[in-house]
């Protein structure tokens, strides 16, 4: 889906109405403008608890590169990637991106992921 079209899926059905032929003129990088606060403020919490959750399960380890790096950083590198790159802007997937290697490097399972962060999630980080 386009960025356009993702944001007018993440509102209302009377805000849609209103902002879907707006945004048909607008940029991609205006579309955050066009969001309410209460959205923006949801969507920046969700990705820094994928992140803090990514964090605390891969605490002690490192990379395999020359610097070993922490192992964040991958992480992040591929959300980056992701919305940068690859023009993703879904909020399930970027949430996938950063837990991708939880159940299969830590000690995370199916079930910690699906209580933590619902069965959309858990199912793609298993996928991944």
């Amino acid at each position: 889906f386009s960025t356009d079209f993702q944001l007018v899926l993440c509102l209302g059905k009377q805000k849609r109405r209103k902002v879907a032929p707006i945004l048909k003129k607008v940029s991609p990088d205006m579309t955050a403008e066009l969001m309410d606060k209460p959205l923006q403020a949801k969507l920046s919490k969700e990705i820094i608890r994928c992140v803090n959750f990514a964090a605390i399960k891969h605490r002690n380890m490192r990379r395999e590169d020359e610097q070993q790096t922490p192992y964040i950083n991958h992480l992040i590198d591929t959300a980056y990637i992701l919305v940068n790159e690859g023009g993703i802007s879904d909020l399930t997937v970027l949430q996938a991106s950063l837990l991708h290697s939880t159940i299969e490097d830590t000690d995370t399972s199916y079930f910690e992921l699906h209580a933590v962060f619902g069965e959309d999630i858990a199912n793609l980080v298993k996928e991944l």
